[in-house]
Parts: structure tokens; C-alpha cells; sequence
């Protein structure tokens, strides 16, 4: 033969237990090193996929209260009350809670908006000045705060805010797409405080600013009218 011999039965089996139970100290050797590692790894990482299922789960509830929230407000605008005060208290209660309890959620914004112009039309721009204050300051990203910027800026001159509202108009440099706008309203207020030669330029730039210059608008007729009080 080779020159190996073979192993007796008993030796074979001694040598397959000796194999065996060196395997099972490695075993416990290996586990005593990485057995904490690997426990801590498993459970961090169910509480990750739990706590990242409570957050989604969370993020789904706060959606779905502020949407309803939302409605209230929605409601509470849309359903007159005979009785005088009772549907603007029904308003601001709303918006309140709405703010107070969603107060990151773009429906704090909405609503905020939405009362602001039931306010306007109820005769309390104080309020409704308040109410845009705040949206702007949790606008969030544009376009948004380009368009309450202009909606606080009206509410400001109808309270007879003129320099606030020349302010709020003018602390964007280029509104873009909404520069007619501003400028018609910037127009408006210089008109209304005796600034005549403001008022034009202001309204020749949201002219120019304008598809077509304007024309076939009421800034046309704005800007005629100031001319002919020109020539007068």
C-alpha cells in the first residue's frame, strides 16, 4: 500500500469526536467574540424598520388630521350664520387649531390663506394681516411666499400701511414670473400716498414686465389715467 494506514473503527470515531467537539469550542469561542456585536446589529436594526414604520405611519396620521382640519376651516368659510360674529369666530377657531396643531404642514399655509381672504371681505384686514404674517413666515419654498408676500402687501394697504406694504413688496428683488403684479400694486400704493411720479414708473415697469405691455388691461387704464391727472 502507500504506507498510510487506515483507522480502526474506535480510533476513527475518537478522531470524528475530537473534530466534532473542536468544532463546537470554536462555536463558542466565535460567539463569546461576535455573539454581543451580532445581537446588538439584529436589534438596532428591527427597531429601525419599527421606527421607521411608526414614523411613516405617523407622517400618514398628521397628514390626514391637518387635512381635516383643512376641511373644517373650508366648511366654516363656505356656510354663512345669520347671526352676526358667529361665522367669523367659527373661522378663526378653526384656522387656530389648524395652525396650532399642523403648524408645519403646508394646510396651516392654505388655511392661513383661505382666512385671510374671508377676512378681507368680512371687513377685518387687521386680522387677516396677521394671518398672512404668519404664512409667510411658514411659507416654505417658492412659489408660495411670492404669492402671500402679495396678498399681506394688499391686506397692509387696505389698513392704510402703505409704507408696510411698499416694504413687503420690495423685499424681493425679482419675483419673476410675478413681477406685474408687484409692480401694479406698488403702483397702486404710491398712487393712493400722492406719489404720482412713483406711481407711474412703477406702473410702466409692470407694463413692460407684462405680456403685450398691458395693453387691453385696467393697467392701461391705470397708466391713462395718470397721465391725463398729468396733464390737467
Amino acid at each position: 500500500m502507500s504506507g498510510q494506514t487506515a483507522c480502526s473503527l474506535k480510533e476513527c470515531q475518537v478522531v470524528d469526536e475530537r473534530t466534532e467537539d473542536e468544532q463546537i469550542e470554536a462555536l463558542k469561542a466565535w460567539w463569546k467574540r461576535n455573539g454581543t456585536s451580532l445581537l446588538t446589529g439584529l436589534v438596532l436594526a428591527v427597531a429601525l424598520i419599527l421606527g421607521w414604520n411608526a414614523w411613516q405611519q405617523h407622517q400618514t396620521d398628521q397628514r390626514m388630521g391637518a387635512a381635516a382640519r383643512f376641511q373644517e376651516l373650508y366648511t366654516a368659510i363656505n356656510t354663512p350664520n345669520p347671526e352676526e360674529g358667529k361665522q367669523s369666530a367659527t373661522v378663526t377657531y378653526a384656522a387656530d387649531q389648524l395652525r396650532s396643531e399642523y403648524g408645519d404642514s403646508v394646510y396651516a399655509v392654505l388655511g392661513s390663506l383661505l382666512e385671510a381672504g374671508f377676512l378681507v371681505n368680512a371687513e377685518s384686514a387687521e386680522k387677516a394681516v396677521e394671518s398672512l404674517t404668519w404664512a409667510l413666515e411658514h411659507a416654505g419654498e417658492p412659489p408660495m411666499p411670492l404669492i402671500i408676500r402679495e396678498r399681506l402687501a394688499r391686506a397692509q394697504f387696505i389698513v392704510g400701511e402703505h409704507e408696510k406694504a411698499l416694504a413687503t413688496l420690495r423685499q424681493v428683488e425679482n419675483p419673476g414670473v410675478f413681477e406685474p403684479i408687484y409692480r401694479e400694486l406698488e403702483g397702486d400704493i404710491l398712487k393712493d400716498s400722492g406719489d404720482m411720479e412713483g406711481a407711474r414708473a412703477a406702473y410702466r415697469a409692470a407694463a413692460e414686465a407684462s405680456p403685450g405691455g398691458g395693453q387691453g388691461t385696467l393697467l392701461e387704464y391705470k397708466m391713462a389715467d395718470l397721465a391725463m391727472a398729468g396733464d390737467a
